[in-house]
């Protein structure tokens, strides 16, 4: 079994503005306290000087040999204050052993169409945050796979409508809160078209990520917007 003693990934803090349109409040990373087995989400809660969530681009950068994680998102902004969240994942167990810097960067241009297609510089961040990885969780190493299941209704209200995609399955459905924190769990056995209706009715409004478990894999999370 593939073991590591510690990871600290340190999300390097900048500030560096040269208009106020786009900053970002804050950092999170789901979950708080990830293993190698996991997919770590990045979330960086953006703030514009107007409104706007209109994501232009995201790419991330993993550079191992100097221990650097750049992720870059771009958003347009029209005539109110909002938050718009940029979002990004990495696994840690792809990762070599060691402390990582996180660079979160947001650009942000003035208007909802960009005529020239890129990202102007009407405001540049990047923020910070910690997290520490430990070792494997006592069931092992788990393969991620890719996405086995859709999510029909998005965002949802009363009920989560999933729908299994290639083939069956007998899994934990899980839904995961935006701190990492699971709020739902529950054990699904489908066959491939079948749809599995999920009450969320009680979940608070808010963004929740949901995904298939079992003893020796997992799947990409997907995200759930709850009305």
């Amino acid at each position: 079994m593939k073991k590591i003693s510690q990871i600290t990934l340190l999300l390097l803090i900048g500030l560096k503005l040269s208009a106020q349109y786009v900053w970002i409040d804050s950092i999170r990373i789901i979950p708080i306290s990830p293993t190698m087995d996991d997919t770590v989400l990045v979330i960086g809660e953006i703030r514009t000087a107007s409104a706007g969530c209109d994501l232009d681009y995201t790419e991330m950068e993993i550079d191992t040999s100097n221990k650097l994680i750049k992720i870059k998102g771009c958003y347009a902004i029209g005539p109110l204050d909002t938050i718009c969240p940029s979002i990004d994942t990495f696994q840690v167990g792809q990762l070599p052993n060691g402390n990582y810097q996180i660079i979160l960067t947001v650009n942000g241009f003035e208007t909802i169409v960009n005529p020239n297609g890129d990202c102007s510089n009407s405001g540049e961040t990047t923020k910070v945050t910690e997290v520490m990885v430990s070792g494997t969780n006592s069931t092992g190493h788990k393969t991620e796979q890719p996405y086995q299941f859709n999510l029909i209704n998005n965002p949802v209200k009363e009920f989560a409508i999933f729908q299994v995609k290639q083939h069956g399955i007998n899994s934990d459905l899980v839904i995961a809160d935006n701190l990492g924190r699971i709020v739902l769990r529950k054990n699904v056995v489908a066959s491939q078209g079948d749809k599995i209706k999920i009450e969320v009715s009680h979940l608070a409004s808010g963004i929740y990520y949901c995904y298939l478990e079992n003893d020796s894999n997992k799947t990409m999370a997907i995200k759930m917007i709850k009305d």
